[in-house]
């Protein structure tokens, strides 16, 4: 059965021409969820975790969507450079002023189901500014009733690195857009 999972190809259906919009890394991760997802609507936790490559891992954070607030379950190192534990705390922590837009998206992404993806601006710890894009995907699970999303954030800037920046720091949206991957996307733009 896993040999068989592992040969699924991307189903592509219904993508919308924003897909080519995507940095060269978020694109692969998009397609591995596209991959993973198979005929379905939203890949399954369990067998999306069980074949992520490694590649992804560094640079991924996966969050539990509650009423009015994201609660971090993982945090990829390249996202969170000084090392702080930073599970089971708010996605919105260094950003309490986005929190009730950025929750409203996240509820999109697993309503619709969508991707929801945006540029931006970050000061690292270092104060070096670096531009990411940043893709946000939903994920069903077994174990919880609240939904999850997952995401993945790629540096825009040749040989630019994500060390030292932690998710939320001195953040500035430059472009936010809903992608399709499938099954439309809300009839209005992200908040």
């Amino acid at each position: 059965m896993m040999a068989a999972q592992m040969e699924r190809k991307p189903s592509f259906r219904g993508i919308d021409p924003s897909f080519g919009r995507l940095d060269v890394h978020c694109a692969a991760f998009v397609s591995h969820w596209l991959r993973i997802r198979g005929d379905d609507d939203i890949p399954h936790l369990e067998e999306w975790a069980a074949l992520l490559p490694a590649s992804f891992a560094t640079r991924l954070f996966r969050a539990e969507l509650l009423t009015d607030d994201a609660r971090v379950l993982f945090l990829g190192s390249e996202l969170n450079g000084d090392g702080e534990i930073l599970e089971l705390r708010s996605l919105y922590a260094n950003m309490p002023h986005r929190r009730t837009q950025g929750v409203r998206n996240m509820h999109r992404v697993v309503s619709s189901p969508c991707g929801y993806c945006f540029e931006s601006e970050h000061i690292s710890a270092e104060g070096r500014s670096v531009r990411t894009q940043t893709v946000v995907l939903p994920l069903l699970t077994y174990r919880s009733e609240a939904p999850q999303i997952v995401g993945f954030s790629a540096a825009l800037q040749r040989k630019a690195a994500h060390a030292g920046l932690i998710v939320g720091m001195k953040l500035r949206v430059t472009a936010k857009w809903w992608l399709n991957v499938g099954s439309g996307v809300p009839g209005t733009p992200p908040s």
